[in-house]
């Protein structure tokens, strides 16, 4: 009987009826023990370059000083408007509706997804997984490279806490492609990062 296994190239789901080989690789997203970098460099809260698109290339996970609910929920709403802006450019740029903070030069963990209806972008700033349901094995691919790929075990639906781009917190239930940028987003952070998110 085929296996089925969900593709998210950070982009869209696509069903695959046949497990295919990923050069022997039968890990998770994070099952490997990668090296921690800083999301800036200068150790900043947002980086100086306007036009920052950095596709995530499972190379490394980030370690940030900007994840605790504290330091979130007092970071000025025109670094997250800014933020939003470098998303939408680098989501068009990189063909793709799912954006990761660190992507475009943030610190503070945020996914941006963008709605396949309006074309609109959202901000799902400092996610907080309170509950998840039908779990699924994902194709998880960088948006500029298709070839590289990693399969993920995720969730299909997620009950969400979130802060908003008005710094409200809100809770959601989010689902299929964007229920996958928001765990991917909790994976590519450091233990200790998510850990002040939680």
């Amino acid at each position: 009987m085929p296996t089925q296994l969900k593709a998210a190239g950070t982009a869209a789901t696509i069903l695959i009826t046949t497990l295919m080989s990923l050069n022997g690789e039968n890990d998770d997203v994070n099952g490997f023990a990668l090296p921690t970098s800083r999301v800036n460099s200068d150790n900043g809260i947002l980086s100086d370059n306007d036009t920052e698109c950095d596709p995530y290339t499972f190379d490394r996970v980030f370690e940030s000083d900007f994840c605790s609910a504290f330091v979130t929920s007092r970071t000025s709403r025109s670094i997250f408007s800014i933020a939003e802006t470098r998303a939408s450019n680098c989501a068009s740029l990189a063909q793709t509706e799912c954006v990761l903070s660190p992507e475009i030069g943030l610190a503070v963990p945020a996914v941006y997804v963008v709605s396949r209806d309006t074309n609109a972008i959202k901000s799902i700033i400092a996610p907080k997984i309170l509950d998840s349901w039908s779990p699924a094995t994902v194709r998880v691919s960088s948006p500029m490279d298709e070839l590289m790929m990693r399969r993920a075990s995720l969730n299909e639906t997620v009950f969400i806490e979130f802060l908003t781009i008005d710094k409200t917190i809100a809770r959601e239930t989010v689902y299929g492609d964007d229920a996958f940028c928001v765990q991917l987003l909790l994976r590519v952070f450091d233990e200790k990062c998510v850990r002040e998110m939680s």
